[in-house]
């Protein structure tokens, strides 16, 4: 991190130019524009989600400045036209490729997720953004109202973005579930919404563990009652099938467990298909559950993610696809500088220091503070 490069200079290093015109050229997105090379899109885009910028125009404007800086990164300011064209025809492949290579390199960073367990967990939560019915039609989930669904995966070993996709708003939370895959042998956290016991069995087939609250009105049988410990907050060990409407006709056993917490009081049960873990640990695995919707807020609040370049399915794919990809090379960023700055304070101080020549380090530093021994008077 020399300080001859400017701040976004940094930022785009963690995608490497030739890559980015070999990804263009694997997934087709056509002959690059006569007046902007392949690479100038990709940073403009970036930029527009560090800088904080609302539209196409609020781009281009603000890299007219910084021209000649821009130019020693190889990024032409664009047009407002080209941009547009440019980000019509980027296909979302394009950015699913760019976002499975930077995961994969935050992944070898990341801290592990702190719970008394060697499995990998992630929690499955989504986020609706509600759009006009009138310029999204492909978006209807009523006869007047539109929206979006962006059903994520998150890996909490460094609260990395692990799986993300875009859906209409009318598509049902259990068949978004459903949908999602799974690494073999990782244990996922669930809302109590996505609990259906077809669901639970392909899990299960799969080698994947789950592990959610119950219900208020769930519908099971008691199959068998183990020995419990009162004393470490167990109130209930049970294994059960599920009845009802969310059963099946071959039900999967889970493992029902009452658990109230020493220190809170508080009562909590939980089923789960690892037989493996213990009460308390469910208990945490429960609360860490908590951070992707602590990450749904942080990306929503901090990146344009509900600002769009476009009405089409296609155009609202593209600044969700930058938006977690700049969140994977602030992650990466802040992992390689082990400062212990959050998201939101990395995001802030670039957007300040965007185009400034200052090492990274020394930027996200705090300024020591000199303390009245330290000044040492001048000589008469």
């Amino acid at each position: 991190m020399s300080q001859g490069t400017i701040s976004l200079g940094h930022v785009l290093k963690l995608m490497p130019r030739a890559q980015v015109e070999s990804w263009d050229q694997i997934h087709r997105t056509g002959r690059p524009s006569r007046v902007l090379r392949r690479w100038s899109p990709c940073g403009a885009l970036v930029c527009a989600q560090v800088a904080g910028r609302h539209s196409l125009r609020d781009v281009v404007t603000a890299m007219a400045s910084p021209s000649a800086a821009l130019a020693l990164l190889g990024v032409t300011p664009p047009q407002r036209s080209t941009l547009a064209e440019a980000t019509e025809r980027r296909p979302a492949a394009l950015d699913q490729s760019r976002f499975t290579t930077l995961y994969a390199r935050c992944r070898a960073l990341a801290p592990g997720h702190g719970c008394r367990c060697n499995n990998p967990l992630f929690s499955v939560d989504r986020t609706t953004i509600s759009r006009c019915l009138h310029l999204f039609p492909w978006a209807r989930v009523r006869t007047a109202t539109g929206a979006i669904k962006v059903p994520t995966r998150l890996a909490h070993a460094g609260h990395l973005p692990a799986f993300v996709v875009i859906t209409e708003g009318k598509r049902s939370d259990i068949a978004i579930a459903r949908g999602l895959e799974l690494p073999r042998g990782s244990l996922v956290a669930m809302d109590r919404g996505d609990i259906d016991d077809q669901f639970f069995f392909r899990l299960t087939q799969d080698g994947v563990y789950c592990v959610t609250r119950q219900q208020v009105n769930a519908q099971f049988k008691v199959t068998a009652r183990l020995a419990i410990d009162g004393l470490r907050g167990v109130t209930a060990d049970q294994h059960v099938v599920l009845q009802g409407p969310h059963g099946a006709a071959d039900p999967e056993t889970l493992r029902r467990v009452g658990y109230r917490d020493p220190d809170t009081g508080q009562h909590d049960v939980f089923w789960t298909t690892a037989f493996h873990l213990a009460a308390a640990t469910m208990a945490a695995i429960d609360k860490e559950r908590w951070q992707v919707e602590l990450f749904l807020k942080v990306i929503t609040q901090n990146l344009k993610l509900k600002t769009f370049w476009g009405t089409a399915e296609h155009a609202v794919m593209t600044p969700i696809g930058v938006a977690l990809i700049t969140y994977l090379i602030l992650a990466f960023l802040r992992f390689k500088s082990g400062l212990g700055l959050s998201f939101q304070q990395w995001l802030r101080l670039l957007h300040i220091n965007l185009f400034d020549r200052r090492n990274l380090v020394d930027l996200f530093r705090p300024p020591q503070r000199q303390t009245p021994g330290d000044h040492q008077p001048h000589a008469a």
